[in-house]
């Protein structure tokens, strides 16, 4: 029998890799409140706090 995963949110998984801080986390997420279109790891690459193959590897 398979045990039931939880699906951890990019923001989470980051923070608690110690990649991004709360603070950095708080601002990508406005920021994609303004643009729901754009992903998380997108904004936070962009904004040079992670590369972008890091939030993909995350993903």
């Amino acid at each position: 029998m398979a045990k039931a995963q939880t699906k951890k949110r990019l923001g989470s998984i980051l923070q608690e890799a110690k990649l991004i801080s709360p603070y950095q986390l708080e601002t990508a997420l406005e920021e994609q409140k303004k643009e729901p279109q754009r992903r998380l790891g997108e904004i936070l690459a962009q904004k040079g706090w992670v590369q972008q193959q890091t939030a993909d590897f995350f993903c």
